[in-house]
C-alpha cells in the first residue's frame, strides 16, 4: 500500500512539473515584451524587498532601525543617559530633569486640520490610518510638515531643514514654525503617523517626540525661579523661532508646569529648545538631546514608499483623508519628483530600471471604450481629462502592452528620470497622496523658511 502511495505521488509531481513548463511557455508566447519572463520571475523577489525598502520601528517596541543614522546600541546609551541623569537629580538640584515628571497618557484624539487649507469643509487627517504605513518610512509628510526620523540635536536638525532646498523658491524650507491650533494639530498627527499612535517607553523616550524651531533668546541663562515657570509665566517676547524673523504670536501649547528652563552641568547648557510630543504638547529642553525632527512643508504630494495595487492605493489615499496624486502641469511634476526624492530620503533609485521601487502610482488612467480597451486618452480619478502632455519614458511609451488580465491603462511615475508609464494596474509600487489643498502658500513658505543659500 505504502509503495503505492509513493509511486502516485511521483506521478503526481512529474505531472505537475509538465503543467507548470506549458504555463510558462503559453505565457511567454503570448506575451512579447522583452521583459515579461523576467519581471514574472522577479515577482517573489521584489515582494520581499518591498518589505525591506525603509527602516522600521519593530512591533512599536523602545528600539528604532535607522541605517547608520542611529544604531541600536546608541539608543540604549540615550537611555542609559536619561536614567543617569534621573538618578543625579537627587544630588545635584542643578542637573537636568527628564524622567522624574511623570503623567499619565490620555487616549490621542484625532482632530482636522486648518478648514482654510482645504475646500469648504473641515477634513480630518487620519493619522490611525496612516499609521499602518508610514510608520515604517524614515521620512513621513503631511499637508504641513516633514518628519525626519533620524536622531539628531537642534542644531544638526536646523542644519538639515535648512538644506532641504524648497524647488520653486530656492530656500531651504526650515525648521518647523507652528503659529495656530491647526499646524499644532498637523504636527501631532505627523507624530502619531510615523511612530504610531501609541506612546513608546517612558513618556520622554525620544521615539514620542520631535524638534520644532522655537528658541528662548532673552533670559535664558541659569535655573528659572520656581515663581516664573509654567504657561502662565511664559513671555512670548523671550523667544523667537529659529530663522529670527518670525517672533511667536500668543498661541503655544506648554505641557504642564513647562517652560522650567533647568541647567545641567553635565551638558553645559540650560533648557532653552523646544519639542513636541505625539499628544501635541510641548517641552524645553537641552539643544543636545538627540531626537527625530519637523521641517517645514509648503507641499501638495505625500509619497507612501510601501508599495500597493493601484485601486488599493487610492482607496488608501482617500482613507487617510487626502486624494490619490494628479499632475496636471511640468511644476507639478516637478514636485512630485522633490516629494519622492524626500520621501525616500535622497536613497539611490534601483539598479534595475523596471524595478517597482523606481517608479510611483499616480490617479491617472486611460480612457477605456466598451471592449475595455485602451483609447490613447487619459484622465485622472477624478473624470478630469488630463491637462498636459508629459514626457513619457521611451518614445513608444504608452504601448498598452496587454496581458490576460487586460493592459496597461494606469500611470506610474519614474523616480530616475520624472518621466511616465503606463502600467498594469495589479502591480504593486509605491504610491502619491495629495492634499486637497496646499497647507500654506508659497509667501508663508518663504517667510517660515527662508533659509537656504538663494539662487
Amino acid at each position: 500500500m505504502l509503495r503505492r502511495l509513493t509511486v502516485a505521488l511521483v506521478v503526481i509531481c512529474v505531472l505537475g512539473n509538465i503543467l507548470v513548463e506549458s504555463l510558462i511557455q503559453d505565457e511567454a508566447e503570448d506575451d512579447p515584451h522583452p521583459f515579461a519572463i523576467e519581471e514574472e520571475l522577479r515577482e517573489a523577489e521584489e515582494e520581499a524587498e518591498a518589505e525591506e525598502g525603509f527602516s522600521y520601528l519593530e512591533d512599536e517596541e523602545e528600539k528604532i532601525m535607522m541605517g547608520e543614522s542611529m544604531a541600536e546600541d546608541e539608543i540604549i546609551d540615550l537611555e542609559k543617559r536619561q536614567m543617569e541623569v534621573e538618578e543625579s537629580e537627587s544630588e545635584d538640584d542643578e542637573t537636568i530633569e527628564v524622567e522624574r515628571r511623570k503623567y499619565k497618557p490620555d487616549p490621542l484624539p484625532e482632530g482636522g486640520t486648518d478648514p482654510s487649507a482645504v475646500y469648504a469643509h473641515e477634513t480630518v487627517v487620519k493619522a490611525r490610518a496612516m499609521a499602518h504605513l508610514l510608520k515604517f518610512q524614515n521620512v513621513v509628510a503631511t499637508c504641513r510638515f516633514i518628519l525626519f526620523k533620524d536622531f539628531k540635536d537642534f542644531y544638526e536638525a536646523k542644519h538639515h531643514c535648512e538644506n532641504v532646498e524648497w524647488p520653486f523658491t530656492h530656500n531651504g524650507i526650515g525648521i518647523a514654525t507652528i503659529l495656530n491650533e491647526y499646524e499644532n494639530t498637523d504636527a501631532r498627527h505627523l507624530l502619531q503617523a510615523g511612530f504610531g499612535l501609541k506612546i513608546l517607553g517612558g513618556p520622554y523616550s525620544r521615539l514620542n517626540w520631535a524638534w520644532i524651531g522655537l528658541t528662548k533668546v532673552l533670559n535664558n541663562k541659569g535655573k528659572l525661579p520656581k515663581d516664573q515657570r509654567g504657561a502662565k509665566n511664559y513671555n512670548r517676547e523671550e523667544w523667537r523661532w529659529a530663522d529670527g524673523n518670525i517672533k511667536p504670536n500668543d498661541f503655544h501649547k506648554w505641557a504642564r508646569k513647562m517652560p522650567d528652563q533647568q541647567c545641567s552641568k553635565k551638558f553645559g547648557e540650560c533648557q532653552t529648545w523646544v519639542m513636541i510630543n505625539k499628544r501635541g504638547t510641548w517641552d524645553d529642553t537641552y539643544a543636545s538631546m538627540k531626537a527625530p525632527f519637523l521641517c517645514n512643508y509648503c507641499g501638495k504630494y505625500i509619497v507612501v514608499a510601501t508599495p500597493r495595487s493601484w485601486y488599493k492605493a487610492k482607496a488608501l489615499c482617500e482613507s487617510y483623508g487626502l486624494e490619490m496624486a494628479i499632475v496636471n502641469s511640468k511644476e507639478e511634476n516637478e514636485e512630485i519628483g522633490w516629494a519622492a526624492n524626500i520621501t525616500f530620503n535622497y536613497e539611490p533609485t534601483h539598479p534595475e530600471r523596471w524595478n517597482k521601487m523606481n517608479w510611483i502610482w499616480l490617479g491617472t488612467e486611460e480612457v477605456m471604450d466598451s471592449n475595455d480597451e485602451g483609447t490613447g486618452e487619459w484622465k485622472h480619478w477624478n473624470g478630469k481629462k488630463l491637462e498636459f502632455d508629459p514626457d513619457w519614458d521611451r518614445k513608444d511609451q504608452p504601448d498598452n502592452w496587454t496581458k490576460r488580465r487586460g493592459e496597461q491603462s494606469k500611470v506610474a511615475f519614474s523616480r530616475i528620470n520624472k518621466k511616465w508609464d503606463d502600467s498594469f494596474y495589479w502591480k504593486k509600487r509605491p504610491f502619491a497622496c495629495q492634499c486637497p489643498k496646499r497647507g500654506c502658500n508659497f509667501t508663508h513658505q518663504e517667510q517660515a523658511g527662508n533659509y537656504g543659500k538663494g539662487k
